[in-house]
């Protein structure tokens, strides 16, 4: 047991609950919140693969619009 947290194999179990977490955490996000498009209005929801590899700030997401093709910084709204 021992070795097993000393070797490399310990590093790799922690990145890959780190991985499993973050796509957990952001399939929530996913689920609860939709975002309106600032450019023409259209309501839609990212999906949690786009939420995790754009540039994000808190609740805002760089996005591309599934209606006009314009790519902004949407905040994501929660569902009520």
């Amino acid at each position: 047991m021992k070795e097993l947290l000393n070797g490399p194999a310990f590093g790799i179990i922690l990145i890959i609950i780190a991985f499993v977490l973050v796509g957990v955490i952001y399939n929530r996000i996913a689920k609860k919140y939709y975002s309106v498009c600032p450019k023409c209005g259209e309501k839609f929801k990212a999906s949690p693969m786009e939420l995790i590899f754009t540039f994000h700030v808190f609740y805002s997401f760089y996005l591309k619009c599934p209606q006009c093709g314009k790519r902004s910084l949407i905040k994501q709204i929660e569902e009520k």
